[in-house]
């Protein structure tokens, strides 16, 4: 199997490796700085937490370079960083949209082949004191800025689909929306096919992810289309978390919640309702059957409406999930009796 992966920089704020760990990551690029020995705010705390539980990392910079000796300089900055931890992942050159437009700032405009002689000039110079150098690029950088015959050094590509377009990739960064314990907010996710801490074992590309929504996805997971536990998690991919999350919450929550989230439209309509509420369904829709609803109109108040059936604005407010009574809108479709 791919190693799981992630990347950080000071935008994940507190990190919490322990969990991390146990969330099964397996590897970590972590931000050394950018630009002009600038290192990142969270730099050391990272590359510390990391280490104490297991974790192997990699470093990359991010290039504010304008030419090849100011790639080569970011690469001296990146490996006085790494040479403080024991560094196995690579030491990679992160090349964006925003080293473009820096470029541009400052009177230099990009072309391939600068692009191409900075990335490579910044490889060299890792793999010369002594560390496994790597560029990072997704499709339209690929094809508008890096030569790769000139650049016979791994690649870390990014792109944000199912599957991958690009075949020869030693990581790929999957997603940027990714959830991982210890980690508030998003967070790249990506897999890892060569194993650097293991004398760069190759690893097999994953199964690509299949399309369709993530309703229709747990619906063929509850009819067995994709079987249970490890077969499950091979042939959901990079969508399983997503979809078994969705699958565990009709599980766990209230009859009140899925009402409330048929309501929304979470569930669909007719039979893919039924498949995907599984044992929950005839609960759930009896109550929503039983329910009497009123639409808001303009002027309406929530203890208006309370009076108007019999109950109290309070009670409203609960049955509904309303937070503050005294906001209400017209439109809005609430319970008036269960």
């Amino acid at each position: 199997m791919a190693l799981k992966g992630i990347d950080v920089s000071r935008w994940q704020g507190n990190i919490d490796w322990k969990k991390v760990k146990s969330s099964g990551i397996e590897f970590a690029m972590i931000r050394g700085g950018y630009g002009d020995n600038h290192v990142d705010s969270r730099f050391y705390e990272n590359a510390k937490g990391a280490n104490a539980v297991g974790i192997p990392m990699g470093i990359y910079w991010f290039s504010y370079a304008l030419n090849p000796e100011m790639a080569r300089q970011e690469a001296r900055y990146a490996v006085a960083l790494a040479r403080q931890y024991p560094v196995l992942w690579p030491v990679a050159y992160d090349f964006e949209y925003d080293s473009v437009a820096n470029a541009e700032k400052n009177g230099v405009t990009i072309t391939r082949a600068l692009a191409t002689q900075m990335a490579k000039t910044f490889c060299e110079e890792v793999k010369k004191l002594g560390y496994t150098p790597m560029f990072y690029a997704n499709l339209e950088y690929l094809e508008k800025y890096f030569d790769r015959s000139q650049l016979p050094y791994d690649l870390w590509y990014a792109q944000y689909a199912p599957a991958a377009d690009v075949k020869e990739k030693a990581i790929w960064q999957y997603s940027s929306k990714g959830s991982v314990a210890g980690i508030e907010g998003a967070v790249d996710l990506n897999y890892g096919y060569k194993d650097y801490g293991n004398g760069g074992q190759i690893q097999p590309e994953p199964v690509p992810a299949p399309e369709g929504t993530t309703l229709e996805l747990a619906a063929a997971v509850m009819q067995g289309k994709y079987g249970v536990e490890e077969a499950r998690r091979k042939a959901l991919g990079s969508r399983y978390e997503e979809v078994q999350s969705f699958i565990n919450h009709i599980a766990g929550a209230s009859t009140d919640i899925l009402v409330k989230e048929v309501l929304q439209g979470r569930y669909g309509n007719g039979k893919i309702r039924e498949i995907v509420l599984g044992s929950r369904y005839q609960a759930v829709q009896n109550r929503i059957n039983g329910a009497q609803y009123y639409t808001i109109r303009p002027g309406d108040t929530l203890s208006g409406i309370a009076a108007k059936y019999g109950t109290t604005y309070q009670q409203l407010a609960r049955i509904n999930g309303i937070a503050n009574p005294d906001k209400i809108y017209a439109g809005q479709r609430i319970k008036v009796k269960l």
